[in-house]
């Protein structure tokens, strides 16, 4: 509880401001502590050092969770704040905690760490704030049942394949690029036809900053990347292939000669692609350079590409083809994270790993079953339950925002506004409902204005902008004046003129560039290029794979029909708000669909946990402390604003019956009472706060009872559950108390016989282990049975005997001693008692402990009126 209070910023000494807030922080900082707490929200401060007591601190956060799924069913961590402040680090970190919480199958955790180092490489990349800034969204889903793992999902948004080709200014391209190239034997860039290149010679690594590791430690990630793939059974040569062709393409390029013909350089580099990809070099020109067209009666007629055309083409395969891949990755990787199903129709999964190497098993996206817990019924005994950990994008702010940047500011409005709706909005309608007054109504930051902008249905910016992707009807540049006409007088639209229009967010305003949001929200690539890797063409089954589905289903039989496919794979998600527009996609549309459909709604149906990420500084460097850095994201945060309300407002909620379930062992007597459940709250309530009242100063309005619910305040509650915990924790030890026994007396004839055959062996006698042993008894006494004598070095020294006291005797803590320490004794012999000597003083008689007593051999010419000790004897070998 100590600890808590310490380490909690609902805690603090003196006024509550936003500066005492950033010094406590600061000091946690310099004594090399990065996490501190709101209450139940974590706080992550990232140092960009290793951090201390981070392990720990984690397994507890894991702990909790778990003890919140046995009582009311799945849960949600979700990670926020800034790019670069440490969310996909704190992940991982939280990942593998919860595989070392929670029983289940080594080999699953192993594959999730392979699958951490793979995906990192894959979807990794450098940005001014950020050198190894995640571009990959995701959402790790536990499922546990009977309280063990039972499976592990990677659900992953990928929203930066443009990156690939046109990297932003001052941006690297995705690291595995430059792993590779760091990585690669001579033998194997022989053999990939990647021999005398570099960065530095590759059009689409040279325009983007150059890595910013030193090369052993990209060739260290890249032999770490090879492990992984094997040990996930994903074939390496495929993987390389492909991410080589890539690199190769951006070095082919198209343009118009003198007589306005279409002309390319990079014949041989084209050619090296072509094997690369299974095709030949003839069939990849053909798809880079022609398009199909239908006339009205319905004859095909293939016509030559412009240059720009023929570029955007080769542009869109390499984005196709990288991110395809990695979705496959992902896909293999779930494969082996699901459990073997063993009812009716698993022969289905076996027909699908059958079909060979190429063959990574498709993701399921049947929804799992996800219960609110009765009460008193342990929800992981009865079902699935799922614990999501969600890692989403940071938000960003950088010279040209596009695309990348506009999804990823949407989502991080998003996940700032359900941190407000669970911390303050829902508990202040909670007591509105139950007529219960919330004590503190805090003015925070209020994100649904700036989400009605960007995403309100048929009329919110992602839906003009999908519009215009799907049916232009007027020039890119003159479309800020129509997002002007339509939202002019939103709060949150501070300008719009030219082709960039500004946008209000909870970490500030962001200019974004529409022309490179429609280019890249088209995400639009030619069915003729996808045509050449049909099966008769193409001999390479991984680029097969990558395109099944077009190839099954929209170009049959392989022919060219005059479409436009989809650069990333096709999306599951349906029921999105913008199925109107018919049957053409853009990526913006997929994008939002799929963080509605499998973010937001696990969010609602579970029990949100938040940990709110901040970076120390701006630079990255290790261990500085910038205070307006910090000061700044705490503000965006909303930090002081909840620390506001875990103090002085309610934060836990609880129906009756939860509570009753949850912390009825802290007022056992409170069962027996056939009261109304809202009298019997009432009753626990009031018992609990007396048993607080040792631990900390107990006030009237720390809970409070409603018309359906409980509402108790934050400091209140720590106080239950440390209760909880010291009940929990003397049932714990009662238990064991009694098995321990049990298992005592069990085991005791087996112990019973080791010890005196040890027993036996230090006092240097042979044991005959087929003998039968004596009692243990006569094994213990210091003078064994038909022994008259003490053996002292070479001699043996016979009874009676002197010796010396070496402690008082009795030794009581009152009266004085019958012996003394120092005294001499008369020893007549050894006592009936075993361990004990028989001795005489001033005419009395004592049992004494022998290790009282020390022995004292008789001076040779000495005279004494008590009988001398006597030599019996050299020592000899039958003693």
């Amino acid at each position: 509880m100590e600890e808590k209070r310490k380490s909690d910023l609902i805690y603090l000494d003196g006024p509550l401001t936003a500066d005492a807030i950033l010094k406590t922080i600061h000091q946690r900082f310099l004594d090399q502590k990065n996490i501190s707490w709101l209450g139940l929200v974590m706080i992550f401060l990232n140092s960009y050092t290793a951090p201390k007591g981070l392990s720990q601190s984690l397994r507890q956060f894991c702990k909790r969770i778990i003890s919140c799924i046995k009582e009311t069913g799945s849960q949600t961590v979700i990670l926020s704040g800034l790019n670069g402040s440490g969310k996909t680090f704190l992940a991982d970190a939280l990942i593998s905690e919860i595989g070392t919480v929670v029983s289940g199958s080594d080999e699953m955790i192993k594959n999730v760490m392979m699958a951490k180092i793979v995906l990192k490489s894959m979807g990794t990349a450098s940005i001014p704030t950020n050198k190894d800034s995640s571009r990959l969204g995701r959402m790790i889903e536990f499922g546990i049942q009977e309280r063990a793992l039972k499976r592990i999902k990677f659900n992953c948004f990928y929203i930066d394949q443009s990156r690939v080709v046109t990297p932003n200014r001052f941006e690297g391209n995705f690291l595995i690029f430059y792993q590779m190239l760091a990585g690669l034997t001579p033998e194997d860039r022989a053999k990939l036809q990647l021999e005398g290149y570099s960065w530095h010679g590759l059009h689409y690594l040279a325009q983007a900053c150059p890595p910013k590791e030193e090369d052993y430690k990209l060739v260290q990630s890249f032999e770490l990347w090879k492990t992984g793939l094997a040990k996930l059974g994903i074939p390496l040569n495929d993987i390389l292939q492909v991410l080589v062709a890539i690199l190769l393409l951006g070095n082919v390029s198209f343009y118009e000669s003198k007589d306005k013909e279409l002309a390319m350089s990079g014949g041989e580099v084209l050619t090296a692609v072509a094997n690369l990809l299974g095709v030949r070099s003839s069939a990849l020109q053909r798809g880079l350079t022609k398009r199909t067209y239908f006339s009205s009666r319905g004859d095909p007629i293939r016509t030559a590409c412009s240059a720009a055309g023929a570029n955007g083409a080769r542009d869109a395969l390499s984005k196709a083809l990288y991110v395809r891949t990695v979705v496959a990755i992902i896909r293999r990787i779930n494969s082996l994270l699901r459990p073997l199903p063993t009812g009716p129709g698993s022969g289905n999964v076996s027909q699908t790993n059958s079909q060979g190497p190429h063959s990574f098993a498709a993701d399921s996206f049947s929804p799992h079953r996800i219960h609110n817990s009765p009460s008193g019924q342990d929800p992981s005994q009865t079902t699935e339950t799922v614990l999501n950990v969600i890692d989403l994008f940071g938000f960003e702010n950088h010279e040209s925002n596009g695309l990348e940047q506009f999804c990823i500011n949407w989502t991080a409005e998003v996940v700032n506004n359900q941190f407000c709706k669970s911390v303050f909005t829902s508990v202040y309608e909670e007591c509105r409902l139950d007529g219960v007054d919330p004590l503190i109504h805090c003015n925070i930051y209020d994100s649904h204005p700036c989400l009605e902008l960007l995403s309100l249905e048929e009329k919110g910016l992602l839906y003009l902008i999908n519009q215009e992707t799907v049916a232009p009807r007027v020039q890119s540049d003159d479309i800020c004046t129509r997002i002007k006409q339509a939202f002019g007088d939103h709060s949150c639209l501070k300008e719009s003129r030219g082709s960039y229009f500004t946008v209000q967010h909870f970490a500030g305003n962001v200019t974004y560039d529409i022309i490179s949001l429609l280019n890249s929200n088209a995400d639009t690539i030619a069915d003729d290029v996808i045509a050449i890797f049909n099966e008769k063409e193409c001999k390479f089954g991984f680029m097969n794979h990558l395109f099944s589905h077009e190839l099954n289903y929209e170009i049959p039989g392989g022919s060219a029909q005059g479409k436009m496919c989809r650069i990333t794979p096709p999306s599951p998600v349906k029921g999105n708000s913008m199925e109107s527009l018919g049957e053409e996609r853009t990526f913006i549309q997929d994008f939002q669909g799929g963080i509605k459909t499998q973010i937001l709604s696990h969010i609602e149906d579970s029990n949100p946990h938040f940990i709110r990420c901040v970076r120390a500084n701006d630079s990255q460097r290790p261990g500085e402390f910038n205070r307006d850095c910090i000061s700044q994201q705490l503000k965006n945060l909303s930090v002081l604003e909840t620390v506001d309300q875990f103090m002085n407002g309610f934060s836990e909620v609880y129906t009756f019956d939860q509570l009753l379930s949850s912390f009825g062992m802290l007022v056992p007597e409170v069962g027996s009472y056939s009261k109304r459940p809202q009298d019997l709250c009432k009753t626990m309530m009031e018992s609990i706060s007396h048993q607080l009242a040792e631990v900390l100063e107990v006030a009237e309005d720390m809970w409070a009872i409603g018309r359906t619910k409980v509402f108790i305040l934050e400091e209140f509650y720590q106080g239950m559950e440390y209760l909880r915990e010291k009940c929990r924790h003397r049932a714990a030890v009662c238990i064991q108390s009694v098995v321990r026994a049990f298992l005592a007396v069990k085991h005791w004839p087996e112990l019973k016989v080791s010890l005196q055959r040890a027993k036996r062996q230090r006092d240097g006698t042979a044991v005959n282990q087929d003998s039968d042993m004596p009692p243990y008894d006569s094994l213990t006494s210091h003078v064994p049975s038909g022994r008259n004598y003490t053996v002292v070095g070479n001699l043996k020294v016979g009874f009676p005997q002197w010796r010396v006291m070496k402690n008082a005797f009795p030794d009581t803590p009152s009266g004085n001693p019958a012996l003394s320490p120092g005294q001499p004794v008369y020893v007549k012999g050894r006592s009936s008692r075993r361990g004990f000597l028989l001795v005489e003083s001033e005419g009395q008689q004592f049992h004494v402990p022998h290790y009282y007593t020390e022995i004292r051999l008789p001076q040779v010419g000495g005279g004494s009126s008590v009988p001398p000790s006597v030599r019996v004897g050299s020592k000899t070998s039958d003693l």
